[in-house]
This record gives structure tokens, sequence and C-alpha cells, in this order.
């Protein structure tokens, strides 16, 4: 027998959505820190992108594990921003 979700009321809903909203946003911060990784040829601005890049992951896990946390049935259905690899970098949790 699967079990069913249970219901959000007001305030959860609105803070899934924006949990949902914030992983979105910081995935495409993400692509775009790759982006200018990827084009970027003087050595102070590779460190700044690596930098970067290190510091939205661990913002991109945080947020995760807390969705995961707080609504994982809804989550685990919902999800749209799985850790995948992106323009041959591996997003690592």
């Amino acid at each position: 027998m699967r079990k069913q979700p249970r219901v959000l009321t007001v305030a959860e809903s609105y803070e899934h959505n924006y949990l949902q909203s914030e992983l979105e946003q910081t995935q495409n911060a993400l692509e775009s820190a790759y982006s200018v990784f990827q084009n970027v040829t003087d050595p102070d601005l590779i460190d700044s992108s690596i930098y970067e890049i290190n510091a939205i992951q661990i913002r991109y896990k945080f947020l995760l594990e807390k969705a995961k946390k707080e609504y994982a049935p809804q989550i685990a259905m919902e999800t749209k921003f799985p850790l995948r690899k992106r323009n041959g970098f591996r997003v690592i949790p």
C-alpha cells in the first residue's frame, strides 16, 4: 500500500514553494558561475570563479538537505532539480 503525502498548510505550502524557487535560482547561479569559469583567462578571475562555484554548491547542498528533511515525500515526487552533470562538471553536494 502506497503512503499518501500529507497535505501542506498554507504556510507550509508557501515555504515549500519558496524553497523550490531558491533551489531553482541557486542552480541557475551555478550554471552561470560555471559559464564564467569556462570563459575567463586571468588567474585571479579563475580563482574567484572557483570560490564562487564552491559557495554556490554549499548553498545548493544546504537547500536540498532542508527540502529533503522537511518535505521528503513532496520533493521526491516533484523535484526538478536533481544533482546532475552540467557543462562537463559534476555538481557535488
